[in-house]
C-alpha cells in the first residue's frame, strides 16, 4: 500500500523548496505561458512506485489546472496516458507520454542541457525497466563508491574511459530496448556526433541560466563547493550554445 506523505512536514519543507526554487507551473511554461505554481506533483507517482520523498528533481511546480489533468491522465486507472495537448517550437507534441513522440524507430536518446535543466529528471520520467541511462556523474559515483557529485575529479578520466566503451557497444547490435544518453552537448556538432553515429533521436532542454542556477542551489545532493563548479558550468553551456538550425528542403 502506497504511503501518503501530504500531511508530514518533511513534506511541507520538500514542497516549499520545490515551489521556492521553482516557483512557476513547468507545463505551462512549456507552453510558453508564465503561471504561478501552487501545486508540486511527483514525476513517478508514489502508487506506480515512486519515492515519497525524492529530490526536487523528481518532482514538478504545477498550477493546480495542469496538476489536476496530469494526474487524471496519468495517475488513475484508466487515464489516457497523455496530460498535455498542443506542440512546442519544434513541431513535437508537448507531452512526452504522446503516441507521436514514439519512440520506436530510435533505439537511442539523446538528453542534453545545461546543469540543472532536469536531464536525469526527464529520463527517469520515460525510462522503463531494462533500459540503458548513460549519466557521467553516476558512472563517478559508481567507479568512487561516492555519493553523487561528490567523486574526485581524479576519476574522471576514468569515468570518461567507461562511458566511451559503453557508447561504443551501443555502436553494435544489442537487445536493449531503449538507450538514454545524458550529456551537456551545448553545441550542434557535440550533439550530431553522438546522434548520427547511434541513429539518436535528442531531447534538448535548454532551460534558463537562473532556472538552472536556483535549482543547483536547491538540491541538497550538491555539496557547497560542487554547487560553485556546478554553477559555472551552466554559465559556460550557455556561452557555447547553439540552437538546432531546422533543416530545409
Amino acid at each position: 500500500m502506497a504511503v501518503w506523505p501530504y500531511s508530514t512536514a518533511n513534506w511541507q519543507r520538500l514542497r516549499a523548496a520545490k515551489l521556492s526554487a521553482d516557483p512557476l507551473c513547468e507545463p505551462c511554461q512549456w507552453r510558453g505561458v508564465q503561471r504561478p505554481a501552487t501545486a508540486v506533483d511527483h514525476i513517478v507517482s508514489i502508487a506506480s512506485g515512486g519515492q515519497p520523498f525524492p529530490p526536487l528533481t523528481g518532482l514538478r511546480s504545477m498550477c493546480v489546472p495542469c496538476h489536476s489533468v496530469k494526474t487524471a491522465a496519468l495517475d488513475r486507472k484508466g487515464g489516457k496516458g497523455v496530460a498535455f495537448k498542443g506542440c512546442g517550437p519544434d513541431g513535437l507534441p508537448l507531452d512526452a507520454a504522446h503516441p507521436f513522440r514514439d519512440l520506436a524507430d530510435h533505439r537511442v536518446t539523446l538528453v542534453c542541457g545545461p546543469p540543472g535543466s532536469g536531464k536525469s529528471t526527464y529520463v527517469q520520467s520515460q525510462r522503463k525497466t531494462g533500459d540503458l541511462v548513460l549519466d557521467l556523474d553516476v558512472v563517478m559515483s559508481a567507479l568512487s563508491g561516492e555519493d553523487l557529485y561528490q567523486a574526485p575529479v581524479e576519476l574522471l578520466p576514468f569515468a570518461l574511459h567507461a562511458r566511451d566503451a559503453v557508447l561504443d557497444r551501443l555502436r553494435r547490435q544489442h537487445d536493449l530496448r531503449h538507450a538514454w544518453i545524458i550529456a551537456g552537448a551545448a553545441t550542434v556538432d557535440e550533439r550530431t556526433r553522438i546522434t548520427w553515429d547511434l541513429d539518436a533521436c535528442t531531447v534538448l532542454l535548454p532551460v534558463s541560466a537562473d532556472v538552472c542556477v536556483a535549482r543547483i542551489n536547491a538540491d541538497p545532493r550538491r555539496p557547497p563547493a560542487e554547487r560553485a563548479k556546478h554553477v559555472a558550468a551552466v554559465a559556460n553551456w550557455w556561452r557555447r550554445y547553439e540552437a538546432d538550425t531546422p533543416s530545409k528542403d
